[in-house]
């Protein structure tokens, strides 16, 4: 079960058997570290691998978030839920696959939920979130390997999930205002450090090398980086129309209706 590909899927389920869903979220939930992290996917009940990705913990409170909004069921953020026992990943290594028991530790799912969004809250060079060994493109496993690169789509990613999580799932202000703080913080690294004239760019290497800008001779323009500005609502109107043009003209092949 990947964790974040299986709750992907409870978004299609949600109208048509949210029983399910509700389910996969606490089960999910039971795969998650006490430190934020969870196993980017397993083999029932819990044999699975320990990551630096980035985007899988915060598909968490994503989908709660989603939940609550369309089923009006906020008693599912009272569930107390185990976390897993397991030491970090020591420096240097990238995963590590094996059993991980259940700990003794239990919070709401609440709490596992802000506990994602803190871990995910890290912050490289241009302000932007660190990238890890990837962000929903696992293939970008070596581009923040070091610990420096960043990821643009994880800060739009961020905001959505911070928007929606705090207008369906909570009720402390003051919890809510950090929150929000947090999401005009990586609107504004977007803005100052991620528009490249025409597009989004996609992310930064390591050494700082931008992949997915207009002066890019590879992988010039990745459709994430413009389509979650839209979705997420970050950066100006006129940019986020603009990056969508960009789409629009560079990725879709209309003589085979690509």
């Amino acid at each position: 079960i990947g964790f974040r590909d299986q709750l992907q899927d409870c978004v299609c389920l949600m109208y048509y058997n949210p029983d399910v869903v509700r389910r996969h979220i606490l089960n999910s939930a039971e795969h998650q570290f006490i430190e934020g992290d969870v196993l980017h996917w397993w083999h029932e009940p819990n044999r699975g691998v320990r990551t630096r990705i980035t985007d899988d913990l915060l598909f968490l409170p994503f989908v709660t978030a989603i939940y609550v909004r369309d089923t009006g069921d906020k008693s599912i953020l009272s569930e107390e839920v185990r976390y897993l026992d397991g030491e970090e990943l020591p420096e240097g290594v990238k995963d590590c696959y094996r059993t991980y028991n259940q700990g003794d530790i239990s919070e709401s799912l609440y709490m596992h939920c802000l506990r994602a969004m803190d871990r995910a809250y890290k912050l490289g060079e241009h302000g932007l979130p660190l990238i890890g060994t990837g962000d929903w493109n696992d293939a970008m496993d070596n581009v923040g390997s070091e610990g420096k690169g960043e990821s643009v789509w994880l800060a739009f990613f961020q905001v959505a999930v911070i928007d929606i999580f705090c207008e369906h799932c909570m009720d402390d202000k003051d919890k809510i205002n950090i929150l929000k703080e947090r999401a005009e913080e990586l609107r504004n690294a977007v803005e100052a450090h991620a528009w490249d004239g025409e597009w989004y760019m996609r992310a930064f290497c390591d050494d700082g090398m931008p992949i997915g800008s207009v002066k890019s001779e590879e992988c010039r323009i990745d459709m994430l980086s413009q389509a979650w500005s839209a979705l997420s609502e970050t950066g100006s109107y006129d940019r986020r129309r603009r990056a969508l043009d960009s789409v629009n003209s560079n990725l879709i092949d209309y003589q085979w209706g690509i």
